[in-house]
């Protein structure tokens, strides 16, 4: 039985995404880095629109699966081209929701410190404005 080249792609990044989750899995337990409470119905926004395309590319293809013409397998293309950029942003996006809480920068302190002011004439102070 010979395995064509798309099913032997599809098992070694189904293999290294397992590694990677194990991975992190292990590594997670000391990890400070965590989800800001704050952010979760932005992230869970986020990931429902992206299973919402992904269902839409989903059934696109499916309603197109007979159609031979040209425009039919251009259409079908494209969206099964958007349903893997969906399922990698599905990937990668929590990523960007993720922060360790136990190092703010230095920027996000000084604009606590401005919106914390009581008056113009204190945020004034942080600015020389006699240059």
């Amino acid at each position: 039985m010979r395995i064509s080249s798309e099913a032997r792609l599809a098992s070694a990044v189904a293999i290294i995404t397992v590694g990677f989750v194990l991975a992190d899995i292990w590594w997670s337990r000391s990890s400070n880095i965590s989800l800001d409470p704050r952010s979760w119905i932005e992230f869970a926004k986020v990931m429902a629109l992206l299973a919402v395309v992904f269902v839409v590319m989903k059934a696109i293809e499916h309603r197109l699966e007979a159609d031979r013409s040209k425009p039919g397998r251009s259409i079908r293309h494209a969206a099964e081209s958007l349903r893997w950029v969906t399922v990698n942003a599905a990937l990668f996006i929590p990523l960007g929701f993720a922060s360790d809480p136990g190092r703010p920068t230095g920027r996000s302190r000084a604009v606590r410190r401005d919106a914390n002011a009581a008056s113009s004439r204190e945020i004034a102070g942080y600015i020389d404005l006699e240059t």
